[in-house]
C-alpha cells in the first residue's frame, strides 16, 4: 500500500532507521497529518514542496538525514499550525534559511529545534523575529561566527542549546533579558571574554553550561543568585581569582563541575546540601581540604585530584567513602592510605591542628573574660547580701577597729601607682607600697 494514500493518518513516525532514497512527493496528500518523524535515516535530495500542503502539520522532524540538500521549500512557511522543527542537514544554504526563518515570524511555535548546518557557519539573525518560539536548539551544527544578539529578542524562549560548535566572540549581554530561560547550553565553543553580569538576572534558570570554551575573569557574583540552579558548569575555562563562598547560596545544586581553571576554593561549602556531583579538579586550590566538604552528606562525586592541597585527609562524611573521593596529584595530603596517601608525621599532624588552634586562640580568652566577669558579679552579689543582713553588728564593729581609707588615698599612697613602688607580679594582679599619712 502507498503511504501517500492513507489520507486519514495523523502520525507517521520512520526514524530511526537505515531507510534510503527520497522523501516521497506523495507524502503532500497526507492533509491530516499531525506528526512526521523522518529524521536519523539516510535519505538524500530534495525536500518536496508538497509537504507545504500539510496545514494540520504540528511536528515535522527531518534532521539528521546528511544527503538532503538544497534549499528549504518556501511552501514551508504556509504550516500554521507547526510547533516543533528539527532541521538537520548538510547542504542547505544560509540565504534559503533567512528566508524561510522571515516568513515563520506568524507561526506560534512552541518548540523549534533549528538544526540547519549552514555553509556559511551563522545562526540567522532572522530567528529573533519569531517571538512566540519556546526552545531552539543549534547544538552541534558546524556554526562558527559570533552568537548574534537578536536571540535575546525571543522573550519566551525557555531552552537555548549552542553547545558543541566552533561559536566566537563573548556571551551577548542582552541574554540577560531572556527572563524565561531555565536552560542555557553553550558549551564546547570558542567564546572569549568575561561572562556578563547581566547572566545574573535568569532567575528562572535551572541549567547552565558554559564549560569547554575561552571564558576568563573571575566568575561575576550575580551568577551566585541564581538559587534555583541545578546544574552549573563552568570547567575548561581560564577562570582566576577566588571561588566565591556565595556559591553556598546554591542549594538546589545537584552537579556542579568548575575543574580546570585556576581558581582557589573558598572554606565554606557545607550548604550545598543537595550537591550529590562535585568537580573542582584541575585549580590552584591550596592549604587544608575545608571540613565543609565532608558534611556534603549527598555527595556521591567529588573530584579534588591536581590542586595544591595538604595536610591531614578528613576523616568522615564523604571521605569514608574511598569510591567516590579522587584526590590524585594533591602530593602533600595525608592520612589515607586507602586513597594512596601515607600516614601523617606529628609534625604535619600539629601544622593540621594549628588552623584550629587558631580560632581557639580567639575564642577562648573572650569565654574567660565573660566568665570572670559573671563571677565577679556574683562575688558582689553575695557580699553586698551578707552586709546587710549583719549592717547593724558587723558594720558597726568594722568602723569602730579600723578606720577607713578613701580611694584618693589609696592611689596617693603607692605615688600613683609607681614603679619605684612595685614590690612584685602574680597571676592576679600587681603589689604596690604604700605610705598613709
Amino acid at each position: 500500500m502507498e503511504l501517500g494514500n492513507l489520507q486519514q493518518l495523523q502520525f507517521l513516525y520512520l526514524g530511526p532507521n537505515n531507510l534510503t532514497g527520497t522523501i516521497p512527493v506523495s507524502f503532500g496528500n497526507l492533509t491530516s497529518l499531525v506528526g512526521l518523524v523522518v529524521a536519523q535515516n539516510d535519505l538524500y535530495g530534495t525536500i518536496p514542496e508538497e509537504l507545504g500542503d500539510l496545514s494540520n502539520l504540528q511536528q515535522l522532524y527531518l534532521g539528521r538525514n546528511q544527503g538532503l540538500t538544497g534549499s528549504i521549500p518556501i511552501s514551508l512557511s504556509n504550516m500554521s499550525s507547526l510547533q516543533s522543527i528539527d532541521f538537520a542537514c548538510e547542504l542547505w544554504q544560509h540565504a534559503s534559511a533567512c528566508d524561510f526563518v522571515s516568513r515563520m515570524e506568524q507561526v506560534k511555535f512552541e518548540d523549534w529545534i533549528f538544526l540547519a548546518h549552514f555553509r556559511t557557519g551563522k545562526v540567522p539573525a532572522e530567528i529573533g523575529s519569531i517571538s512566540s518560539l519556546t526552545s531552539l536548539g543549534l547544538g552541534t551544527t558546524e556554526l562558527d561566527d559570533p552568537i548574534p544578539s537578536e536571540i535575546a529578542m525571543l522573550e519566551n524562549l525557555q531552552l537555548l542549546s549552542l553547545e558543541n560548535n566552533r561559536l566566537s566572540g563573548s556571551i551577548p549581554f542582552e541574554f540577560g533579558n531572556l527572563k524565561m530561560l531555565n536552560t542555557l547550553y553553550i558549551y564546547g565553543n570558542k567564546l572569549s571574554g568575561a561572562i556578563p553580569d547581566s547572566l545574573g538576572n535568569l532567575s528562572s534558570l535551572e541549567h547552565l553550561e558554559l564549560g569547554e570554551n575561552a571564558l576568563l575573569s573571575e566568575i561575576p557574583q550575580s551568577i551566585w543568585n541564581l538559587t534555583r540552579l541545578i546544574e552549573l558548569d563552568h570547567s575548561e575555562n581560564v577562570f582566576q581569582g577566588s571561588l566565591s563562598s556565595a556559591i553556598s547560596k546554591m542549594k538546589a545544586l545537584d552537579s556542579s563541575s568548575i575543574s580546570m581553571n585556576q581558581l582557589s576554593i573558598p572554606q565554606v561549602l557545607s550548604d550545598l546540601i543537595n550537591i550529590a556531583y562535585l568537580n573542582l579538579s584541575c585549580n590552584n586550590f591550596s592549604g587544608v581540604i575545608p571540613d565543609s566538604l565532608a558534611n556534603l552528606r549527598r555527595l556521591n562525586s567529588l573530584n579534588l585530584s591536581f590542586n595544591k592541597l595538604e595536610g591531614v585527609i578528613p576523616n568522615k562524611g564523604a571521605f569514608l567513602n574511598h569510591t567516590v573521593i579522587s584526590l590524585v596529584g594533591n602530593k602533600a595530603l595525608c592520612g589515607s592510605p586507602k586513597l594512596g596517601f601515607p600516614l601523617c608525621s606529628s609534625n604535619v599532624s600539629v601544622s593540621h591542628s594549628k588552623s584550629r588552634l587558631h580560632s581557639l586562640k580567639c575564642i577562648l580568652p573572650a569565654i574567660a573574660f565573660a566568665l570572670i566577669i559573671v563571677l565577679g558579679l556574683y562575688i558582689h552579689l553575695k557580699s553586698h547580701k551578707g552586709r546587710s543582713k549583719n549592717s547593724n553588728t558587723t558594720g558597726t564593729q568594722f568602723r569602730n577597729n579600723y578606720r577607713l581609707i578613701s580611694y584618693h588615698e589609696l592611689v596617693c599612697a603607692p605615688e600613683n601607682f609607681s614603679d619605684a613602688n612595685l614590690l612584685g607580679r602574680g597571676a592576679f594582679g600587681s603589689v604596690y607600697k604604700g605610705q598613709l599619712d
